[in-house]
């Protein structure tokens, strides 16, 4: 700070919301007794993994992403206890495993990947979180039991899994959407979020199932008086559904 007053300084990057890693991210404030640690950094960095030790949601697979919101308010639980609430949060890891033995996390198939990714960014948008890297682009090897080795959007030969297409159309549709808020009327296993992009003059729903059960649901004036519905997959899929009385 003393030789520059643009610096940024990233703090503490916090491996999880553990028990242990709230704690300890509670003792950084104590030891500076509060004031002098809020002015010593500018922006909290947490790596959002959802794990299989989290406390998981009823009805939902283990290490679902929708455990997202709550891992999020336990950090800002931390920062609202010493006056630090309006601190941005950022997360510099978070991905999802293809692996088949790990213990950190379940071991999906390509397709749940690709949905969870999608599913994780949006709901990190959601909370506020102002920039997320994933981890990681690449898998670091072919041990299918290392973890290590299964983070990737693409595989070690370079092939993109399908999460790098479902990164990739989140990206497309997203890329000028501004949140609006939660989709109404919506509680566990449905979510879904409301959003508007300028560019096409036109509200954006974002909904989905996560306990991965298909299910017809009724949608009232979710567009507003349009006569047709783009739906758009995180597969990519396409398709044009015709509305019934708004």
């Amino acid at each position: 700070k003393n030789l520059s007053q643009k610096a940024l300084l990233v703090d503490p990057v916090l491996g999880g919301t553990e028990a242990g890693s709230l704690d300890w991210f509670d003792s950084i404030y104590k030891a500076g007794d509060g004031i002098e640690t809020r002015l010593n950094y500018d922006v909290v960095d947490v790596h959002l993994y959802t794990k299989l030790i989290d406390k998981q949601i009823e009805g939902l697979p283990s290490a679902a992403p929708e455990l997202l919101p709550t891992k999020i308010n336990d950090i800002r639980n931390v920062l609202r206890k010493y006056g630090d609430e309006s601190k941005p949060i950022i997360s510099t890891e978070m991905g999802y495993l293809t692996s088949d033995k790990n213990g950190y996390s379940p071991a999906l198939d390509y397709e749940t990947q690709r949905d969870w990714v999608v599913r994780a960014y949006l709901m990190m948008l959601s909370e506020g979180v102002r920039k997320v890297w994933y981890y990681d682009f690449q898998d670091d090897g072919l041990d299918f039991e290392y973890l290590e080795h299964n983070w990737g959007l693409i595989d070690y030969f370079g092939v993109p899994k399908p999460s790098y297409y479902g990164y990739y159309n989140l990206s497309q549709q997203m890329r000028n959407a501004e949140l609006i808020g939660a989709v109404s009327g919506l509680s566990t296993p449905y979510y879904g979020f409301e959003y508007f992009d300028e560019t096409k003059n036109r509200k954006m729903s974002v909904i989905w199932a996560a306990d991965g059960q298909t299910k017809t649901l009724q949608f009232d004036n979710l567009s507003g008086k349009d006569e047709l519905i783009e739906v758009v997959g995180s597969d990519g899929s396409f398709d044009s559904v015709k509305t019934e009385n708004g």
